[in-house]
This record gives C-alpha cells, structure tokens and sequence, in this order.
C-alpha cells in the first residue's frame, strides 16, 4: 500500500495541517505520537497501520484517500458534531 505513496503524503499532510488548523504539535497529540514522529512522516517516512487507520477515522475515509494519492481532492474539514446533554424532565 504504502510503495510510491511517501511523496503524496508527506506532501499533502503537509497541505492539509494548515487547512484544519493544526501544527505539527497538534497532529502529534492527535495521533499520539512524538512532534519528532510526524517531522519524519513530513520527510517521507510512512506512518504505522494505526496511525493511517486513526487519521482514516479522525479525518475521514476521503481524506485519508486523498493523503496517500487514491485521490487529487482535499475534502473541506468537517466541524466536529455538537454533542447536547438532554435535560432531565423527571
């Protein structure tokens, strides 16, 4: 999966940090991994299975599609959905 794909990511990672506010950081602590970690994804080196299947779900199917090369479209990021406490009407 991940043969001829390095350039993609690392490329389009790095696009995509800016457009979902997110630094180096961020992404670290997302994915619970070192700043130093990502700094190398962001050099090429690939990411583990867990990483691509936390940031295929943290992210989405289609950006994680975009990310590897499987598509040329950067989905826009999606608000994170709203959670409302229901009231107690007892």
């Amino acid at each position: 999966m991940w043969k001829g794909k390095s350039l993609f990511f690392k490329r389009r990672l790095a696009a995509a940090l800016p457009v979902r506010g997110l630094g180096q950081r961020a992404l670290a602590a997302l994915c619970k991994v070192t700043p130093r970690t990502v700094r190398n994804w962001l050099s090429g080196k690939a990411p583990s299975p867990t990483v691509f299947a936390l940031i295929s779900t943290k992210w989405g199917e289609d950006t994680f599609n975009y990310l590897v090369g499987e598509s040329n479209t950067m989905p826009e990021p999606q608000p994170e959905p709203v959670r409302v406490a229901q009231e107690d009407r007892s």
